[in-house]
């Protein structure tokens, strides 16, 4: 599952991970453990890193990065005890794949220096989608907000860093002996959603309780969906479960 490996710097809970990474694990892990039940070999899932591109395309501090890294490698840690003994969930980074930073800085100037000579000089042509996403997830700088073409520009990283040659390969290799795993309907992978009730990507996204018959029900939230709602917020104390986003939690009041 390649992911964007930075907590949405819309969210208070940002840069470290938060229930809604820790929902998705338990989901993940109820969805697939019927295998693990009647294949001995098991499940490996694997997370697949984009966090080497994130400081550079989506301004954000690499210490942010950092930290979300390993508060995400902390969350799995916490549920291993919890999952069948034939399934594993691992952090993989796209920058795993290179000898070093600058095998990879000379990988991706390469494709960059391939897409501009394709385009003629010209910026890549964007979609409103495409557009309102990039505004969504970039934080934007103020020197960029002057630029009438600013978006067009992070674009032109995406799509460079898009085609490198160690990503890609990594999780759909010729062979096909890899399954890809995204949240919401793409053609050909598998799309389970972030939860049994959301498909709101765990990343940019904070997670939440919804009461529903004496108990409660995992739900991710997007920030417009944080800002539609009313919430009451318990204390929590879970052994193991550290960090500063697991002290409490969200329950949808109305």
């Amino acid at each position: 599952m390649p992911f964007g490996a930075y907590k949405l710097w819309r969210l208070k809970e940002t840069p470290e991970a938060d229930w809604a990474e820790l929902f998705t694990f338990m989901y993940f892990t109820k969805w697939l453990k019927p295998i693990c039940d009647i294949y001995k070999p098991g499940i490996w899932f694997d997370f697949f890193s984009d966090d080497v591109i994130i400081p550079r395309m989506n301004n954000i501090q690499q210490e942010d990065v950092a930290a979300y890294r390993e508060s995400f490698q902390s969350v799995l840690n916490f549920i291993k005890p919890y999952q069948p003994s034939n399934f594993q969930m691992t952090l993989t980074r796209v920058i795993d794949q290179y000898k070093n930073q600058q095998d990879f800085e000379n990988d991706y100037n390469i494709e960059m220096s391939k897409l501009k000579d394709s385009l003629n000089g010209k910026l890549p042509e964007l979609d409103k989608e495409t557009r309102a996403m990039i505004q969504f997830n970039v934080k934007a700088t103020t020197e960029q907000m002057e630029d009438p073409f600013w978006k067009e520009k992070v674009k032109l990283i995406h799509d460079s860093y898009s085609a490198i040659s160690k990503r890609r390969p990594y999780y759909r290799p010729i062979e096909q002996h890899k399954i890809m795993v995204v949240t919401t309907p793409l053609w050909g992978m598998l799309t389970p959603g972030s939860t049994k009730d959301s498909t709101v990507k765990f990343w940019v996204g904070s997670g939440v309780l919804r009461p529903l018959d004496g108990s409660f029900r995992q739900i991710i939230f997007s920030p417009s969906q944080l800002e539609k709602n009313k919430f009451t917020t318990e204390k929590i104390k879970i052994t193991g479960l550290d960090g500063k986003n697991f002290k409490s939690i969200r329950v949808i009041s109305s």
